[in-house]
């Protein structure tokens, strides 16, 4: 009877591959001009979003503004509402509307940013329903339209090519780094 050679180590390492080696690292894209030109637009749009509290307040506070709220008050007779009661509710719900916004458009624009898809889809669905305002009479200020054409400029620029591809190149960045494959 022969006798046989121990058998050497059999273990594979690169079993979670199939036995082939592990993908080469992947480096992250570099962001395309349309999304940092797209980023820049809602800080734009941010900005003036910002301006038009002070402004939206201030014409509250107008002869012209009371006397339209004195005479809406008159035609309701919602009971013992005054004109400074309707001013001080309107002003803290423009306060609020507008941290709001700049809580939301930041985040959204940094993400964005960074290549997140789910941000570029957001900004999509938000620009659609803010351009439901057009449909609003007297909806829209100057400074609001500015805003509007800054805002959907922003989001248009994220569907022109190179910039879609950003976005699935970062996905797949994302999921080699949560792999360790990225550098």
């Amino acid at each position: 009877m022969s006798e046989q050679a121990p058998q050497e180590n059999n273990y594979n390492y690169n079993a979670y591959t199939g036995g082939q080696s592990a993908p080469a690292p992947v480096a992250s894209p570099e962001r395309p001009k349309q999304v940092n030109i797209s980023f820049w637009l809602l800080i734009a749009c941010l900005v003036l979003s910002v301006l038009t509290v002070p402004l939206g307040i201030a014409g509250l506070n107008s002869a012209e503004g009371r006397e339209t709220l004195e005479n809406q008050l008159q035609q309701q007779n919602p009971g013992n509402l005054t004109v400074d009661d309707v001013i001080s509710a309107s002003t803290a719900f423009l306060v609020i509307v507008a941290v709001l916004n700049v809580a939301v458009t930041l985040l959204v624009a940094f993400f964005i940013r960074k290549g997140h898809n789910w941000a570029r889809i957001l900004l999509t669905v938000f620009t659609v329903l803010s351009l439901l305002a057009l449909v609003v009479p007297g909806g829209l200020t100057p400074l609001g339209i500015a805003g509007m054409v800054l805002l959907l400029a922003a989001t248009v620029l994220l569907y022109i090519t190179p910039a879609p591809e950003f976005f699935k190149a970062m996905k797949q960045y994302r999921i080699s780094r949560k792999f360790g494959q990225a550098y």
